[in-house]
């Protein structure tokens, strides 16, 4: 499982979503909620983590994402716990980003257009 995992998402497509949230927290600096705490640069085992757990929701369902780290011994799914805190796993979401916006021309699609460029040159 993990080999059909690291065919598709290559390192190179790691790196840049890790350098890519990076840059956008530095550009976009922003009072986090008070059950958050301040951003740390991510790293490129955490950005691997968060893309996994993201799989594994779509393999799990829930009612809503905030069930995937409940407590309740009837829903728990402790590898989401395990894994990283709810609390970084919406900071890392809310700082998921692809491309430098600053540097965006075109349509919507221009900011995945290097995440998409690495993945096809590794395919074809």
């Amino acid at each position: 499982m993990l080999d059909i995992f690291t065919s598709f998402f290559l390192r190179e497509l790691f790196q840049n979503i890790l350098d890519e949230r990076n840059r956008y927290v530095r550009q976009n600096t922003r009072t986090p909620s008070s059950h958050m705490k301040g951003w740390v640069d991510t790293t490129l085992r955490e950005v691997r983590s968060y893309v996994g757990l993201r799989f594994l929701m779509g393999l799990h369902g829930k009612n809503c994402q905030r069930d995937f780290w409940s407590t309740d011994p009837l829903m728990s799914s402790s590898v989401f716990a395990r894994t990283m805190t709810r609390d970084r796993f919406d900071t890392l979401t809310s700082a998921l980003h692809f491309a430098d916006r600053r540097a965006r021309r075109g349509g919507s699609f221009v900011e995945a257009l290097p995440c998409w460029t690495s993945w096809n040159r590794h395919t074809t």
